[in-house]
C-alpha cells in the first residue's frame, strides 16, 4: 500500500477516534463548556425580558415615581443602547411576562397583575383577558399596595403564561418600523376558580365578551389562542374535571407557532385531537400540545419525583419533541431540572436549597425566582441566586453573601459550567437570535459584574426600590 495514503488513513482514524471518544467533539452539534465573558451591564426598571428575532431585547417592569405605580417598557439593542422607554400613563399591574413578538423595535406583548379591585390578569397591547380576583390558583394572592413596597413577585404563581405563536406577516415589512402595534398571537395558559370571562379588545376599541366559563370542579386550565387576524379573536378551551387541574406554562414553536402545554390533572379529563378522537389526560404531570387551530397533536404523562402542585414553573423546548421543567417542589423545597419526552424523563437534578432559598433566605424583600432558556444544541441554561457552597451537578459556586447566577446544562444533564454574577438575583435569561450570546435580568443588591446598579425611584412605605440589572454574556461557539 502507498505509504503516503497510509499516513493519511492514520491521520484520519485518529480524528475519528479523538471525535468520538474524547472531551473536544467536533462538527456544528458539539456542545460547548460555558465560559461566557461580559460584554456590558445596563440598569433597567424591571427583570422580565425577551428578544425577538432582529436581537432587540424587550425588558419589562414598573416604577413608582411620582405617586403612583406604573409598568415601563425598555427595548435595548445588541450594543446596549437605550431605544425606547415607555412608561405607563396611569396606575398599572406588576409586571409577570413578557413577549417580543414582532420585528420592529418597539413590538412586546405583556402579562400583568394588574393591582386594582382583587386583582385581575392582563394581557396588552390592545388585546387582554381578565379573570375573577385571584385566588390560590391564579397568579397573585394579595394587592400589591397593602404590602411594604418592593413587594413579592409572586414566586407562588400557577400561571398564567404567555408564549409567542407563529408570526402572520413575513417580518420584512415590520423591519422599518417604531412604536407601532402590529398583528401577532399568542398563546395564553393559566388556571381558574369560580368562572372566566376573557375580554378581547384592539386599538379602535372592538370588543368581544365571550361567553364565561363556570369552574367544572376546584380549579380547571383555560388556554387561550390570541389572534387579532382571525374572528373568533380567540380559540379558547377550558379542561378540568371535580379535581384541581392547573395549567403551569406554555412554550411554542418558533416555525409552526404549536403550543407546549405543562399541567397537572386531579383526574383524567378529556381533549379532542386533530382526528376529532377524545384523548384523556392521565391524572398527574401531563405534557399535551395544540396546533394553532387549537386541536391536540400529542399528550404524554410526565413522571416527576415531586408530589402535589409545582409553583414557579417554567418549560422550555428541546430537539427531538423533548421539553425542559424548571419548578420548585413545594414538598422538598428545592427547585429542580429536569428533562421529559414521549419515551419518559430522561433526568432530574434537584438544586441545593441554599439555590433560590426562600424560606430561609429572602434578600430585598424579593422573592426568589429562577428562569429557564435552551438553545438549538439541547442544551439549558437556568439562572437564580444561591448562598453558601452548591453543588450545580456539575460544576460549584461558593459565596458568603447572595448572589445571582447563570448556569449551562448538557443534553444528557450536566453542568457545563456556572458563573456567580454579583450581588442580586437572576430572574429571566434569554439568547440572542444567533445564541452567540446570553442576556440575564435581574434584581440587585450591588454590584453585577463589577458595575454597581442603582437603587430607582422614591422609597414607598420607607423601603426603597433595589435596583434591576441587565446583562450581556459573550458565548464560545
Amino acid at each position: 500500500m502507498n505509504s503516503r495514503f497510509t499516513s493519511f488513513a492514520s491521520i484520519a482514524l485518529f480524528v475519528v477516534m479523538l471525535e468520538s471518544c474524547f472531551l473536544f467533539p467536533i462538527g456544528p452539534d458539539a456542545v460547548t463548556v460555558f465560559s461566557p465573558s461580559l460584554e456590558w451591564v445596563k440598569s433597567t426598571k424591571g427583570i422580565a425580558i425577551d428578544i425577538n428575532s432582529l436581537g432587540y431585547i424587550t425588558s419589562a417592569g414598573n416604577t413608582n415615581e411620582g405617586s403612583s405605580l406604573r409598568s415601563v417598557v425598555e427595548t435595548f439593542d445588541a450594543q446596549g443602547n437605550l431605544l425606547i422607554s415607555d412608561i405607563s400613563s396611569s396606575e398599572s399591574g406588576v409586571i409577570r411576562d413578557v413577549v417580543a413578538n414582532y420585528a420592529g423595535k418597539g413590538d412586546f406583548a405583556l402579562l400583568k397583575d394588574y393591582p386594582i379591585n382583587g386583582s385581575r390578569n392582563y394581557l396588552t397591547t390592545f388585546d387582554y383577558i381578565t379573570t375573577n380576583p385571584y385566588t390560590k390558583y391564579n397568579t397573585y394572592t394579595g394587592l400589591p399596595d397593602k404590602e411594604p413596597y418592593p413587594w413579592s413577585y409572586g414566586t407562588e404563581a400557577l400561571g398564567p403564561s404567555i408564549a409567542k405563536a407563529q408570526k402572520l406577516y413575513a417580518e420584512e415589512q415590520f423591519v422599518n418600523f417604531v412604536n407601532k402595534y402590529h398583528y401577532y398571537s399568542s398563546w395564553v395558559v393559566g388556571s381558574f376558580t369560580d368562572s372566566f370571562r376573557p375580554t378581547i379588545g384592539n386599538s379602535s376599541g372592538y370588543t368581544i365578551f365571550d361567553n364565561a366559563c363556570p369552574t367544572l370542579g376546584k380549579a380547571d386550565c383555560f388556554v387561550l389562542l390570541q389572534d387579532k387576524n382571525r374572528r373568533p379573536l380567540s380559540v379558547r378551551h377550558q379542561w378540568g374535571g371535580p379535581e384541581n387541574d392547573l395549567a403551569y406554562d406554555v412554550a411554542s414553536d418558533t416555525v409552526t407557532g404549536n403550543a407546549t402545554i405543562f399541567l397537572r390533572a386531579g383526574t383524567p379529563f378529556p381533549i379532542t385531537s386533530a382526528t376529532q378522537s377524545l384523548v384523556n389526560v392521565q391524572t398527574g404531570y401531563n405534557i399535551v400540545r395544540l396546533d394553532t387551530n387549537g386541536l391536540l397533536t400529542e399528550t404524554f404523562p410526565v413522571s416527576l419525583q415531586a408530589t402535589g402542585e409545582l409553583t414557579d414553573t417554567q418549560i422550555a423546548l428541546g430537539k427531538g419533541g423533548a421539553v425542559y421543567i424548571l419548578a420548585r417542589d413545594n414538598v422538598k423545597k428545592q427547585y429542580f431540572l429536569a428533562k421529559v419526552s414521549r419515551s419518559g424523563t430522561q433526568w432530574i437534578r434537584y438544586f441545593p436549597t441554599a439555590v433560590a432559598d426562600y424560606d430561609n433566605y429572602v434578600p430585598l424583600n424579593r422573592t426568589p425566582r429562577m428562569g429557564l432558556t435552551t438553545d438549538s444544541k439541547d442544551c439549558a441554561y437556568i439562572t437564580g441566586q444561591f448562598h453558601g457552597t452548591v453543588d450545580l451537578h456539575g460544576a460549584s459556586l461558593s459565596s458568603e453573601s447572595l448572589q445571582a447566577l447563570v448556569a449551562k446544562y448538557s443534553p444528557s444533564g450536566s453542568c457545563l459550567g456556572a458563573l456567580a454574577m454579583g450581588s442580586g438575583m437572576g430572574v429571566t435569561v434569554r439568547l440572542s437570535p444567533q445564541e452567540d450570546a446570553l442576556y440575564v435580568n435581574g434584581w440587585a443588591a450591588g454590584s453585577i459584574m463589577g458595575t454597581s446598579i442603582p437603587s430607582q425611584d422614591m422609597p414607598r412605605q420607607g423601603i426603597l426600590r433595589p435596583g434591576a440589572f441587565l446583562v450581556k454574556l459573550k458565548l464560545t461557539k
